[in-house]
């Protein structure tokens, strides 16, 4: 073989490519999702060498033709009320991060916020007076200020009574202070999921809704 620092662009011809993206799933066994990850850093790669390079025109544009793989793609399903009722019930409330998280859940219940949105809030995001709403920057740094119920108003300011701070500080901080990360929301659904008080939370299609997008598997409004 060859070094990697030896090898020039027309030895990263299509069928080295395609060679390489069988290895992947026949040798290593990863799944079609993987392999297409893997080519389009390829696909990246190639096609900033299409504006350097045009001599190389022809072995380029034969990589950059080297489909993706269907892949199947987990079906997103939805909570019932009394799953929502089972897994806020869950949260352990005689314990700080019980509280958080209920407060959390409820308003990512109510108001279908995405992971992101949650986990960037602030205090100051949060009116609870006349016209109570959540302000969120969204994906395409679109600005949005979403109406609380008075449900939500309600355990929102008792959180927020408990749990003082400044404007700038996060509404769902972790124990040491910081800003929560999707990470640790992620976490929390998933300690909501295997406790044997949620039994009706116990299936991998609401793991998987649970886990993925807040602002996809939220239907139930609080009034």
């Amino acid at each position: 073989g060859r070094a990697p620092s030896a090898l020039d662009i027309a030895d990263l011809d299509a069928p080295l490519i395609a060679a390489f993206l069988h290895h992947l799933e026949a040798d290593r066994h990863n799944r079609p999702a993987t392999r297409n990850n893997r080519l389009a850093a390829v696909h990246s790669l190639f096609a900033y060498l299409a504006l350097h390079h045009p001599e190389h025109a022809g072995t380029i544009q034969r990589v950059l033709a080297i489909p993706t793989k269907r892949t199947l793609r987990n079906l997103l399903t939805y909570l019932t009320e009394p799953e929502v009722a089972a897994l806020l019930q869950a949260c352990d409330q005689q314990r700080w991060t019980g509280r958080r998280d209920h407060a959390m859940f409820v308003l990512t219940i109510q108001t279908g916020l995405r992971i992101s949105e949650l986990a960037g809030l602030t205090r100051a995001d949060v009116t609870l007076g006349i016209g109570a709403n959540v302000h969120t920057i969204g994906k395409g740094r679109k600005e949005r200020r979403t109406p609380l119920v008075p449900t939500t108003r309600t355990i929102l300011r008792s959180w927020m009574a408990e749990q003082a701070g400044d404007p700038p500080d996060p509404l769902f901080p972790t124990t040491t202070g910081k800003l929560e990360c999707g990470t640790v929301f992620a976490v929390s659904i998933r300690q909501q999921l295997v406790s044997d008080t949620t039994p009706e939370l116990h299936t991998a299609s609401d793991t998987q809704a649970l886990s993925e997008d807040a602002h996809d598997y939220t239907t139930t409004r609080y009034t």
